[in-house]
């Protein structure tokens, strides 16, 4: 049985290659979903991480504007990030 060594310096600069992959690969994702005007009600679920019943009472309280064509409810990006702005809460901290 052969058995090879790796050097630490090795070890590291592969550690940083797989974390500048997986980062580069989630920044694609990230931005591919951002970059969308309108969302559907999951994407909007989760980009908020909430649930089902959560975002139907932002929609019924009109926290939340959305669209509805058929079964089907849309929700503008620019909306979701406003309505996080509007429920900012500074604690002071930097």
């Amino acid at each position: 049985m052969q058995v090879n060594l790796v050097e630490r310096q090795d070890l590291d600069n592969c550690k940083k290659e797989v974390i500048r992959e997986i980062t580069s690969n989630v920044q694609t994702l990230l931005r591919d979903k951002l970059q969308k005007e309108w969302l559907i009600e999951n994407e909007a679920m989760e980009l908020l991480n909430i649930s089902k019943s959560t975002i139907q009472n932002y929609r019924r309280s009109r926290q939340l504007p959305f669209s509805q064509f058929g079964n089907k409810i849309y929700y503008k990006y620019k909306d979701i990030v406003d309505f996080l702005t509007q429920n900012y809460v500074d604690n002071g901290t930097k």
